[in-house]
């Protein structure tokens, strides 16, 4: 699901209710861990956006972003794999 605001929705409640990826039995302590880093100039103090099925035509392919934003208003741009 797409993370388009802070906390899932415009409300800012943070119930993700269309939730499919995770449930007790997908999340667990030996199932979790750092994927990746991105290097962010400055701190990161806010949720990170995350978008999906996003078209680049010269890769002729969707990918899965994360974007955090920096204190020093710089946006970097991750590619979830």
């Amino acid at each position: 699901m797409p993370v388009l605001t802070q906390h899932y929705d415009s409300q800012r409640t943070g119930a993700n209710l269309a939730e499919t990826k995770l449930s007790p039995a997908t999340v667990g302590s030996g199932k979790l861990g750092k994927l990746f880093e991105l290097p962010v100039e400055g701190h990161v103090y806010a949720q990170p956006l995350y978008v999906e099925q996003v078209d680049v035509p010269v890769l002729q392919q969707h990918i899965e972003l994360i974007l955090p934003v920096g204190l020093v208003d710089q946006v970097v741009a991750g590619v979830v794999e």
